[in-house]
C-alpha cells in the first residue's frame, strides 16, 4: 500500500476509535521534508507521509479537539509526538484496556518534561490510568495481545 493511502487508512481507524472526523488533503510532494499539517479545525494535509505521520497529526487533532475539556500540562507538538509514540507501542502490542477493553487512549505523565519514550496510558472510556514506566506493569502491557 502507498504511504498516502496507508495514512488514510490509519486516520479512519483513529476516528473510528475517537469520533473525531478529520478532512484529509493530498499534495503529494515526495521532496518536501514536511511531512504533513494539521490546520484548526481538523484538517490534516499530507505531503510526504511516513508511518508515523498519520498518528502525529491526528494527535494535533485530538489535542484542539480534547483542550478544553482537559487540562494539558504540554504543548501541541509534545503531545503529538507522545500520541504517535504511544499507538506505535499500542499497534505492536495490541494492548486494550483492562477495565473496559478500548483503546481510546492518550499519553499522560505526571511531569510535563518527561521522557518521550515513556508513556503512560489514560483511557478516554472508563477514566483508568497505566504507568508504564513500572517495568513490571509495562511488561504485562507489552505482552498482552487480546
Amino acid at each position: 500500500m502507498d504511504p498516502f493511502s496507508e495514512s488514510i487508512s490509519v486516520i479512519s481507524f483513529l476516528e473510528s476509535i475517537y469520533g473525531y472526523k478529520a478532512r484529509v488533503v493530498i499534495q503529494q510532494n515526495l521532496q518536501s521534508h514536511i511531512r504533513a499539517m494539521f490546520q484548526p479545525p481538523n484538517i490534516i494535509t499530507l505531503f510526504n507521509p511516513i508511518e508515523t505521520t498519520p498518528y502525529h497529526e491526528y494527535g494535533h487533532l485530538l489535542y484542539y479537539k480534547l483542550k478544553r475539556k482537559i487540562r494539558f500540562s504540554v504543548d501541541s507538538e509534545t503531545f503529538a509526538q507522545r500520541f504517535s509514540t504511544m499507538w506505535l507501542n499500542l499497534k505492536r502490542t495490541g494492548f486494550v484496556c483492562q477495565r473496559c477493553g478500548s483503546q481510546k487512549f492518550i499519553p499522560w505523565h505526571r511531569e510535563p518534561n518527561a521522557d518521550l519514550q515513556d508513556i503512560n496510558l489514560y483511557c478516554l472510556n472508563c477514566g483508568t490510568a497505566y504507568e508504564l514506566n513500572d517495568k513490571e506493569k509495562y511488561k504485562l502491557i507489552l505482552h498482552h495481545n487480546p
